[in-house]
């Protein structure tokens, strides 16, 4: 039963990668939705590194499932706890209607609230592992983790030249842009 369980965990870690990527790194999407807008300003670049951090946990979850069960399970009941945690903000805040993200979000939900129940159900106890299923998990979360920094970066860059940008327009710029006017070419 406890190799059911593991084998269960494992798949569960690949299904959350695999969404990740077939998302092209929708999770950080997911995950701002927890933080309050009113710190948001100030927390945006700390994003890609926390969510980099995320998927480094359900990769230690996976590396100590079968040498340290303590470990094992501290590491996967938070990656799980916060998976669940970000894909039910992101369904309670829903501002977009989007069917297929909406979907692949309550797969996330449901996988999340499984694999924490698993999690904790091996608490104390070692589980055995095929070497292979493990390390192609551990390799659909490192590429999923790349493209969640990579995208989380450029969302967090781009972030903060809007709000560089919104500083230095005039408020009568909307005007300028809706009645544009001819002006004669200079350079000849």
């Amino acid at each position: 039963m406890r190799n059911i369980r593991g084998y269960l965990i494992t798949a569960i870690f690949a299904l959350q990668a695999g969404l990740n990527i077939k998302l092209f790194g929708f999770i950080p999407v997911m995950f701002t939705v927890l933080i309050p807008r009113t710190i948001y300003r100030y927390v945006a670049w700390l994003i890609p590194f926390l969510l980099f951090a995320f998927f480094l946990l359900g990769i230690a979850s996976l590396h100590y499932m079968g040498s340290s069960p303590r470990r094992a399970f501290l590491c996967g009941s938070l990656y799980f706890l916060f998976a669940l945690l970000g894909s039910l903000g992101f369904l309670v805040r829903q501002d977009f209607n989007l069917p297929r993200v909406s979907l692949m979000m309550k797969i996330w939900a449901l996988s999340s609230l499984l694999g924490l129940f698993l999690v904790l159900s091996i608490r104390n106890e070692g589980v055995f592992l095929n070497p292979l299923a493990v390390y192609t998990a551990i390799a659909l979360l490192i590429v999923s983790g790349v493209i969640t920094l990579m995208i989380s970066a450029w969302l967090a860059e781009d972030y903060y030249a809007h709000l560089d940008i919104g500083k230095d327009v005039p408020e009568n710029a909307t005007r300028i842009v809706g009645h544009p006017v001819m002006v004669n070419n200079t350079t000849g």
